[in-house]
């Protein structure tokens, strides 16, 4: 093995091939490089061929969004000389887990669009603008799509309806775990947009994926293969991280500990977590080494964890990271809220029981992370409005997106002008937010939701670099100050289920607590048609 250099990723002439050296054990290829310029290329090179330094903290990839990579781009690291930061002695905000209020968002969306009038659209330090305005709604913690480097012209069919070309748009494919997205900015504006957040009392959960990447290669080290060396696909995503291997529990814990410590995040969530507890040949065990790992990970004892738990070949396992001290996204309560407020009947035992943090196998309802709606599937107008995905501009002819959305049309598929229609959409989103805010558990929102964002029905938008995925910053807040003030409630405890909750019909519920001597509060939750 060999550590290759180069000066320009244009002509890729080689400068330099230095051997590496192997320790004692043979398991590590070593070799230190001293007094490397700054923007120098370089790449290993294994039995003859190229190979990406899987602890890559830079590629020479674009800056501008759309523009597509050379095709060597990813095979190259490029060296950065570290500057210095200045984070001013500002300390994390060290919320404790149970009194977060999660904001789940997407760097790009967030301010791409040109009503949000910031200087530098679609970034980390436009975001920064917007700081206040997550202030007011009362959110404490917000949760990236990820920002790891992707290539997001990977995908590149064309809208069918529009003509308009498709992205990789929210990013889940991964081209290394230590690089920033460069078209998001710097490492620097990373930071900053870190130490900001913080000062304003914000906390930063990253979104990663280590459960496949965008380039894989064929080394059981790091993928999970079949006996005939093919990749097995456990993420929907034609391959599969290895991540209970020597090589590969450690490239994770090792990419944990560096975002968390260089740029001080407060949180992971893994998506598709049960990846995680899969080895050879797709087995899953009782105790994933990686799991295991970060448990035990002194460096990442104040960090929060969370997990999506499942994965994309039906392994289902709720309840099972809490063991290794993960908060876990809470699908089946989310099912239940949507069945429930749509008008389901025999629903109102498991309904209370959600919303008591009884309904699920959690030994601490705490660990529960309660949410209605998000990334994936349809937004909370969407939810009230439509029973159909309409996924035709995904280009892949409605195949792509889930079936089961548990959702209502409220008397018609879609837009409507019918004042009637609009009041009872409008009154069963309020429902979903009283009901998430009222759980136990930890509330987590999806961008968008408190102004109604709809993306037409849309509810696999992976694809769509427009309007359908940005914040549109001149749209009605519909719902903005109705989930402030809940925001409000909750924070001061007046959302805490102390006295009775009584079912009066298939869709409404009614909470009072008349123990309290000193407010009269009554909540009722009504999806009937008629006014109380």
């Amino acid at each position: 093995m060999a550590i290759t250099l180069f000066f320009s990723l244009s002509n890729n002439k080689e400068t330099k091939e230095i051997p590496l050296n192997i320790s004692d054990d043979e398991k590590i290829f070593h070799v230190e490089v001293i007094n490397i310029p700054k923007n120098t290329l370089y790449g290993y090179k294994v039995d003859g061929n190229l190979r990406q330094d899987p602890y890559a903290r830079s590629f020479a990839s674009p800056t501008t969004w759309g523009e597509k990579p050379s095709k060597d781009t990813y095979l190259f690291a490029k060296v950065e000389n570290d500057k210095e930061f200045d984070w001013e002695n500002v300390k994390k905000p060290n919320i404790k887990s149970d009194d977060l209020i999660i904001y789940e968002m997407h760097i790009r969306g967030f301010t791409k669009d040109k009503t949000s009038d910031v200087k530098i659209p679609g970034s980390f330090l436009g975001l920064i603008e917007k700081i206040d305005y997550l202030k007011d709604l009362g959110v404490n913690a917000i949760e990236l799509q990820p920002i790891y480097e992707f290539d997001e012209t990977s995908y590149d069919r064309i809208d069918p309806d529009t003509q308009k070309r498709l992205y990789n748009y929210w990013g889940y494919s991964p081209v290394s775990f230590f690089s920033i997205m460069k078209r998001y900015g710097t490492e620097n504006d990373f930071k900053t947009f870190v130490k900001e957040l913080h000062k304003n009392g914000i906390e930063v959960i990253l979104d990663v994926v280590y459960n496949h990447v965008e380039n894989p290669i064929k080394d059981k080290n790091y993928f999970l293969l079949d006996d005939k060396n093919n990749h097995l696909n456990f993420s929907g995503c034609g391959n599969t991280f290895n991540s209970n291997s020597e090589a590969g529990s450690k490239l994770i814990l090792d990419s944990l500990i560096y975002f968390a410590n260089e740029f001080k995040v407060d949180g992971f969530r893994f998506d598709l977590a049960s990846i995680l507890t899969r080895t050879d040949g797709g087995k899953v065990l009782e105790k994933p080494k990686i799991l295991e790992m970060i448990k035990q990970e002194k460096k990442l004892k104040n960090v929060k964890l969370i997990a999506e738990p499942w994965d994309a070949a039906s392994l289902h396992q709720l309840g099972f990271f809490e063991n290794f001290n993960f908060l876990e996204w809470n699908d089946k309560s989310r099912d239940i809220f949507r069945k429930f407020i749509r008008g389901d009947k025999n629903l109102e035992n498991e309904f209370l029981n959600s919303i008591a943090g009884k309904n699920s196998p959690f030994k601490n309802a705490k660990s529960s992370i309660n949410y209605v709606t998000c990334h994936d599937g349809f937004s909370l107008y969407d939810l009230v409005s439509f029973e159909n995905k309409k996924n035709l501009s995904n280009a892949e002819e409605n195949r792509d997106g889930n079936i089961y959305n548990f959702s209502s049309n409220s008397g018609i598929e879609g837009p409507s002008n019918d004042k009637d229609i609009e009041a009872l959409r409008i009154r069963k989103a309020k429902n979903f937010m009283l009901a998430l805010m009222l759980s136990k558990g930890i509330p987590m929102l999806f961008m968008g939701d408190e102004y109604l964002h709809t993306k037409n029905g849309n509810n696999n938008t992976w694809c769509q670099d427009n309007s359908l995925n940005y914040f549109l910053w001149d749209s009605k807040k519909k719902l903005f100050e109705f989930i402030k003030n809940l925001i409000k409630f909750r924070i001061i405890g007046l959302l805490i289920i102390i006295g009775s909750l009584v079912v009066s019909g298939y869709s409404r519920l009614d909470y009072s607590n008349p123990q309290d001597d000193w407010v009269d509060l009554v909540i009722s939750l009504n999806q009937e048609g008629e006014n109380l």
